[in-house]
């Protein structure tokens, strides 16, 4: 358990001195509601985005995320899917500060590639026709062509 969920179980049992709090503080349903309100903060996003992201409705997702819900198996899922969406942010992240980085789009652009289906990670890949659109004052990849 990191220092910030102990500090917030701590901050909860002084205000609310009683055993059905601590009961819920010492819980699984809050250490996972913990997980995922941290992952929430990593990403950036509210609950709403969040909810949008998992494909769920906001109210379904502020139980897990208030720890009311008893579907252990469901906060795994949701946990390992916020990870995921994570690592994707830092991937889009990546190739945006390599574009960013290059002195014209015309310029020889690599982009590492986690996954290219059939190829293996170290051969090369043909980027005949594809292209990247880059806004520079947003530092954001406005499209993508040609990639799949």
């Amino acid at each position: 358990m990191n220092d910030e969920i102990r500090q917030r179980k701590q901050n909860f049992q002084e205000l609310f001195n009683s055993d059905r709090v601590n009961n819920f503080l010492n819980s699984e349903y809050f250490e996972l509601s913990q997980q995922i309100m941290n992952l929430e903060h990593e990403l950036k996003l509210d609950q709403k985005q969040t909810a949008n992201v998992l494909g769920m409705s906001l109210q379904l997702f502020l139980q897990f995320e208030m720890g009311v819900s008893t579907d252990v198996h469901a906060y795994h899922s949701i946990i390992r899917r916020l990870n995921q969406a994570k690592d994707q942010q830092k991937d889009d992240l990546d190739l945006t500060v390599v574009i960013r980085n290059s002195q014209s789009l015309s310029d020889s652009v690599t982009v590492p590639v986690k996954d290219l289906g059939s190829q293996a990670a170290n051969e090369s890949v043909s980027a005949l026709s594809k292209s990247v659109s880059f806004d520079s004052s947003s530092e954001k990849v406005t499209s993508l062509t040609g990639w799949r």
